[in-house]
């Protein structure tokens, strides 16, 4: 029995595949590189289900991407009972691989028709074009969702075709994989099948009422299937108002200087080397890859008869188009698509639309060679004429498969193992119950182990965004090396506290993993001292809170926080200030002066811009810290302040007050201070006055001779332009005239001219100085800033002497902005140069950042010096007891003991203001209470949901209102009160109601499909059947050999 073509021709085809990539299908260790990290089964089992919405990683998150991954997330977890090295092999690797190439296959046979040699060449150029194998090499998320869309479009075409609702379903639930593997990706593709539609509703059929009414229904169908059944994570998007606003769409462009037309017009990726893609190092293009671009226009030349070429070849000029980013001609039509068209800012870079340019050269080129034999003018060629083209575009592909076939493209394709340190880790940590956090410096390892009750914190990541205010603007911090901002963390003032509260129980020195060519210690500090792990184990070594200990670990290293806290805490002080400048005097008036625990939120301020406070806390604000140029006068300092509440007291430092210097200057109300009665306390750093009014307080400082003063000259620029300063001109490398810093006429915060800096494709600045100053003096420094073209802009106060002083400013809009900032000058500093920048973009538009009013003012050092205090009159405590238990990330109990006064409850999860604090009782319990996101819960106040610290959450629980009033409690004998509480993250309710809706369309959709097939086998089957007589009781039918008929007798 001879075999069906398609079955040898698909065997020998999977052969030549699964050599190709037998550094993946014929070993089985373990594949990881990049960003793709391997995970173990620990991780699958308690995250993979359970994170949805809410993701326990770091400190906890709202997490856009988890939404969009779920559908993969649950197979991995139905997986679970493999290692991840084979759920990597079935789920990403193998239809990368193989649904890519055969389903392209299918695509290239309906678009160039039954020419073999064409749609083997099209698929493998879709196959093994450079943006595709740099895919593969960590992007396997988009390479999958890639490899599905060429199903995706063939069945689209055939609905079309066809115009049956079959067809139809099945496209929809293509399209559905390909968004479920990557949204991205999917719009992409969504954008080609909206193109299709028009251009078959226009161009390929006749044009009538009928035809276009049929065809946009047809083709909404896969479109709103595939919305439908994606609707569990777009509902929870629309619910929190991310949809348009998140993590993934808020990104800057960027990646412009990589994007070249050159590189489009020859399908050649900037990173691709033959071997190990170089990240962020654009690569010469080999004068070979120009045949490229010429085969596909031969292609669209020869096929222009066939209509689906002609298509491809208008996707084909997209693709140009977008990959090339902001390059000429036409460099600023993706800004405009970036700020104006909906879901394209998610393309912060144009890489991804190189598959544009994967898809349509792939037919074209195909095309070209079915020319060669249904062309009537290459039919005249010989036979072997034509198959030298055919080996010549398949080498051209081919080859750059080689680097695979040996290994020399490395990353993912490279083996690796598992360090024995890391299991050892991983068993250590895993046998401890309850929930805390484990801190790696500098970086977590890809080894790290990570479950939702023990997540991995990187330093490198908190510093930067979660715990950035906490080290941002300290003096010198800026300019400091990396490895010197991680150690920073740990020498604040208050810096065991912040490992407490945030439940970090272990802080981890991973290894330097040369064997699986994973040395990230090169990128913090590494570079500059070949000893960096050596150097950040000295350090720590001095950390007072922190203990080594063993763990049976060879080289991983381990420190112990002794102290940290658990997970949901209560307390009874929590301090509201104004913000986190000078963190470390806060933290020390605070816990040394008032004996407190450095629990704190900040202020807020109301739509008219005063100071509110919701939450019944200790008031703190260090009085002369956070001027502005409004305080200051040539005379004085002068800062008013309307206390929250009526018991009020001024602490002043006694050193500063006893200073003859100071003696007599400051004043309250009016009144010198001497004339107010000091309270008995036992302070000795402080004296302490009693401020009992709740009206307002004037605080003035009267200022000594020469104090108080703007120096800089010219500080509006009304008298011109500011030379440049010496050794450092702003505009000394401009070679093009594009830049230029200048005075402008037309806008002005203070009088009638301004500083304008336009920027083109580099960054401007411009500077005044050398100014005068005195080392470990306080200035006042400020300015007006406004730009209408770009989001940021910066200063830099670069000293003589000691560390500069560097900030980014944030452009909020185009209408004038003030920034001021107390700053200190470093020991032996004598001079300062203040240089304001505007900052290019990576698309050429000009740049426009306009500065005026800018002033540098001495001050007395008056920050720590005075402290005014204002405290609710009711004296809380703790409850005896808080048991909680964490049912998901999303989803907390709390059982509160023995409440007697307000408390305050806080929870070690980063803040958002859509968790809520709720009785646990029958509103959100029961069979649909429990999940639907429309009941009405017996909920803690919104007002009273706060930032902990700067980053964690915190409740303010007031047990008069909810025991006294509302009888949510349960009293005890003792006249404390117990409470069943549920803190939950809210928008994970809507995801349970889209994930209802997903799955019922789901199953409508198998059902149909299961009825559609069974009715078609059972219309197959009788098709096939003959026809029998009907035969009736004791007759026979003869037949005559000459008649067709026959007679019953």
């Amino acid at each position: 029995m001879r075999l069906p073509k398609i079955i040898i021709v698909s065997s020998l085809l999977t052969i030549v595949l699964l050599l190709v990539y037998h550094r993946w299908f014929l070993n089985f260790e373990i594949l990881t590189s990049g960003d793709w990290y391997p995970l173990y089964q620990e991780t699958i089992k308690h995250n993979f289900l359970t994170e949805n919405i809410w993701s326990s990683s770091g400190f906890g998150e709202f997490n856009v991407v988890l939404s969009f991954f779920f559908v993969y997330k649950v197979l991995i977890y139905i997986l679970g009972f493999l290692e991840f090295k084979f759920i990597l092999r079935l789920l990403f690797i193998a239809p990368t691989v193989f649904v890519g190439f055969f389903s392209f296959l299918l695509l290239a046979k309906k678009m160039l028709g039954s020419n073999l040699a064409s749609s083997l060449i099209a698929a493998t150029i879709f196959s093994f074009n450079t943006y595709y194998l740099i895919l593969q090499t960590g992007h396997l998320t988009l390479a999958t969702a890639f490899a599905w869309s060429p199903l995706a479009i063939y069945l689209f075409i055939n609905n079309l075709t066809n115009k049956k609702l079959i067809t139809a379903v099945i496209a929809g639930l293509v399209c559905f994989i390909v968004s479920a593997y990557e949204a991205r990706a999917f719009y992409i593709v969504a954008w080609v099948l909206f193109l299709y539609y028009l251009y078959h509703t226009f161009l390929i059929e006749k044009i009538s009422k009928k035809n276009i009414i049929s065809n946009s229904i047809y083709a909404v169908i896969p479109i709103l299937v595939t919305l439908i059944l994606s609707t569990y994570w777009i509902i929870p998007l629309i619910a929190t108002r991310s949809l348009q606003s998140n993590a993934v769409l808020g990104r800057g462009l960027f990646g412009s200087n990589f994007m070249y037309l050159t590189n489009s017009l020859t399908l050649f990726h900037p990173f691709w080397a033959g071997a190990a893609p170089t990240t962020f190092i654009n690569q010469p293009i080999p004068v070979y890859f120009w045949f490229v671009p010429m085969l596909a226009f031969l292609g669209l030349i020869f096929g222009r008869k066939n209509k689906y070429v002609v298509f491809f070849g208008i996707i084909a000029a997209l693709g140009i188009l977008l990959s090339k980013q902001s390059a000429t001609p036409f460099p600023h039509v993706y800004l405009w698509l970036y700020e104006h068209l909906p879901g394209f800012n998610a393309y912060r870079e144009a890489s991804k639309f190189y598959y544009l340019l994967g898809l349509s050269y792939s037919i074209l080129i195909g095309a070209l060679v079915a020319s060669l034999w249904q062309n009537p003018r290459f039919k005249k060629w010989p036979t072997y004429s034509r198959f030298f083209v055919v080996l010549f575009v398949m080498i051209l592909f081919v080859n750059n498969a080689l680097p695979v076939i040996t290994g020399a493209i490395g990353t993912i394709f490279t083996p690796r193992h598992v360090p024995a340190d890391y299991l050892t880790f991983k068993d250590f940590l895993l046998k401890q119950p309850g929930f805390f956090r484990t801190s790696w410096i500098p970086a977590t390892s890809r080894w790290s182990i990570y479950a939702s009750q023990k997540p991995m914190i990187s330093n490198i990541t908190i510093i930067n965004s979660t715990w950035k205010k906490y080290f941002w603007e300290r003096p010198g911090y800026q300019s400091l090396p990396f490895n010197e901002r991680l150690i920073e963390l740990f020498k604040i003032n208050g810096a065991n506290g912040l490992l407490d509260i945030s439940s970090i129980k272990y802080v981890v020195v991973p290894i330097q993993d040369f064997k699986n060519d994973d040395d990230f210690f090169v990128h913090f500090g590494g570079r500059e001292n070949p000893h960096i792990r050596r150097w950040y184990l000295e350090q720590l070594a001095r950390i007072p809170f922190l203990r080594k200990i063993d763990i049976g670990t060879k080289e991983l290293v381990v420190y112990e926080n002794e102290g940290y806290k658990p997970y949901i805490t209560a307390s009874h002080t929590l301090a509201t200030i104004t913000n986190l400048t000078n963190s470390d005097d806060k933290y020390s008036y605070i816990s040394d002066q008032l004996n407190q625990e450095f629990l704190f939120t900040e202020i807020t301020q109301n739509e008219q811009g005063n100071n509110v406070t919701a939450i019944p806390s200790i008031y703190i604000q260090s009085i002369y810290e956070d001027l502005t140029p409004d305080n200051i006068t040539p005379d004085k300092i002068r800062v008013a302040i309307t206390p929250p509440f009526a018991n009020n007291t001024l602490y002043i430092n006694k050193a500063w007050q006893d200073s003859t210097t100071n003696a007599g200057r400051f004043s309250i109300n009016g009144k010198k201070v001497s004339e107010y009665p000091v309270l008995q306390n036992k302070n000795a750093d402080y004296y302490t006055y009693s401020l009992s009014s709740q009206d307002q307080n004037i605080f003035e400082y009267e200022l000594p001779e020469g104090i108080g003063r703007n120096i800089i000259p010219n500080a509006s620029l009304e008298n011109g332009l500011w030379l440049d300063p010496p050794n450092k001109g702003c505009l000394e490398y401009d070679r093009t005239g594009r830049l230029s810093n200048r005075v402008d006429e037309q806008l002005a915060s203070d009088g009638i001219k301004s500083l304008l800096l336009e920027a083109t494709d580099k960054d401007t600045c411009a500077g005044i100085g050398p100014l005068p100053i005195m080392s470990n003096s306080s200035y006042s420094l400020s300015f007006d800033y406004r730009g209408n073209t770009t989001k940021e802009t910066s200063f830099w106060v670069d000293f003589d002497q000691g560390k500069d002083i560097i900030g980014q400013l944030p452009i909020r809009s185009d209408a004038w902005q003030n920034f001021h900032q107390v700053i200190t000058a470093p020991p032996k500093a004598t001079s300062a140069i203040i240089y304001l920048y505007s900052y290019a973009e990576i698309i050429e538009r000009d740049i426009v950042t306009r500065f005026d009013n800018l002033r540098l003012m001495k001050i007395p050092d008056l920050h720590n010096q005075f402290y005014f205090v204002s405290t609710p009159g009711q004296q809380l405590q703790n409850p005896t007891g808080v048991d909680f238990e964490i049912i998901m990330p999303a989803k907390k109990l709390a059982r509160i003991k023995g409440a007697t006064t307000p408390f305050y409850l806080n929870m070690s999860e980063s803040y958002h203001d859509q968790w809520r604090l709720m009785m646990d009782n029958s509103k959100v319990r029961g069979k649909l209470a429990s999940w639907v996101p429309w009941v009405v819960p017996d909920a803690i106040a919104n007002e009273h949901h706060y930032k902990l610290n700067s980053f964690l959450n915190g409740w303010y629980v007031d047990t008069d209102e909810l025991c006294v009033k509302q009888k949510l409690c349960r009293q005890n004998a003792d006249g404390s009160y117990d409470m069943d509480m549920v803190i939950e993250f809210w928008p994970q309710r809507w995801f349970y109601v889209g994930l209802i809706v997903s799955g019922t369309t789901l199953i409508g959709c198998l059902v149909y499909l299961g009825y559609a097939g069974i009715k078609f086998l059972v219309l197959r089957v009788r098709k096939r059947k003959p026809p029998q007589p009907p035969l009736t009781g004791g007759s026979t039918i003869r037949y005559s050999p000459d008649k067709g008929s026959g007679e019953g007798l």
